[in-house]
């Protein structure tokens, strides 16, 4: 690998960690500060393999989102941008979450008639994000709707904002992570 390859990998991880909003102070070197030198290295590793497993969901099933998208009049790019925003989420975020979608099984458990065995199908799970998308867009009032909000709601039902997840989905949607090299 070329210097300027390795620099330019360098570069898209701390541009990552930007995004994340996640701030590192220098400072001498002690054993806290290894700690959350480790704990930020093992959190930048997770952002990159889920940058790539997010691509390869959205590359190996671009054909179930396009049908998905289509059938329920939403933008495929909505689906593209949450299934890469929930590869990169942290581990500990994930519980009762089934990817490529991130769609929580105990929460979603019958949803158009659905178990939660059906959830880990991939056709099924993409099929219901792409069904709550547009559930959720078409409650929120035209004046009111953007991706944002939508995706914050696809997280988390019960907010009333736009939160952090719907901003960091906005940011993959405008800037199409699933598109990078």
């Amino acid at each position: 690998m070329s210097l300027i390859n390795s620099l330019k990998i360098i570069m898209k991880l701390i541009s990552l960690v930007i995004a994340f909003g996640m701030i590192v102070a220098i400072s001498p070197v002690n054993a806290e500060s290894v700690r959350s030198n480790n704990e930020i290295q093992s959190r930048i590793h997770e952002i990159a393999s889920g940058l790539a497993i997010g691509q390869k969901y959205v590359s190996q099933y671009s054909g179930v989102i396009y049908q998905h998208a289509l059938a329920y009049h939403i933008d495929p790019d909505w689906i593209k941008a949450i299934i890469m925003v929930e590869a990169i989420r942290p581990h500990s975020d994930t519980e009762n979450r089934i990817p490529p979608t991130g769609i929580d099984s105990t929460k979603w458990v019958g949803l158009d008639g659905v178990s939660v065995e059906q959830f880990s199908n991939v056709d099924t799970n993409i099929r219901l994000c792409a069904l709550l998308l547009q559930r959720i867009r078409d409650r929120i009032l035209e004046n009111k709707r953007s991706f944002s909000l939508v995706a914050s709601l696809y997280d988390n039902i019960e907010t009333t904002t736009v939160s952090q997840y719907g901003l960091k989905a906005e940011k993959v949607f405008k800037e199409k992570w699933w598109l990078k090299q």
